[in-house]
């Protein structure tokens, strides 16, 4: 069971390989309205979540799993989450 995962949020999957040991995985985020934002949280301790601002950003969310979790904040009212590369740990 996760450590933290803010009962606000939604489980997403991501498309990486899998039966692999995954270390991190690079996301390109969209957010409406272009000025929210969203936290992503990966695991194993989701606890250190990814801060992506509108309209789109990319960052690397350090996760084990295939799964994260996306919480909205500052207004946010949707997002979009697309799995870029990963990279393998």
């Amino acid at each position: 069971m996760p450590d933290v995962i803010p009962s606000n949020s939604a489980k997403a999957d991501l498309a990486v390989p899998t039966g692999r040991a995954v270390k991190s995985v690079r996301v390109r985020v969209m957010v409406e309205p272009p000025s929210a934002a969203v936290l992503i949280y990966g695991g194993p301790s989701y606890a250190a979540p990814v801060r992506f601002g509108g309209p789109e950003s990319e960052a690397d969310v350090a996760t084990n799993s295939p799964s994260v979790y996306v919480q909205g904040v500052d207004g946010a009212t949707s997002a979009k989450v697309y799995t870029l590369s990963w990279m393998e740990g």
